[in-house]
């Protein structure tokens, strides 16, 4: 299930349609996964992604972040 979120600067769903609905009307898409991250990467890289990995709680996120 997809909700409106049109009036919103932020916007959070859920899996793969989700990703191809907010992809085409976003400046970035931020994927956030905890449960297998080397398969994440894996397939965000092959269709183009760039992903910048960090830790949570990691200052040199913030340090890049800030540039």
């Amino acid at each position: 299930m997809t909700f409106d979120q049109a009036e919103f600067k932020i916007r959070c769903e859920w899996g793969e349609r989700g990703l191809r609905q907010l992809a085409p009307i976003s400046q970035a898409v931020v994927i956030v996964d905890v449960l297998s991250f080397s398969t994440c990467v894996e397939i965000a890289t092959s269709c183009g992604a760039t992903v910048f990995p960090y830790r949570w709680k990691d200052e040199t996120f913030w340090q890049r972040i800030n540039r």
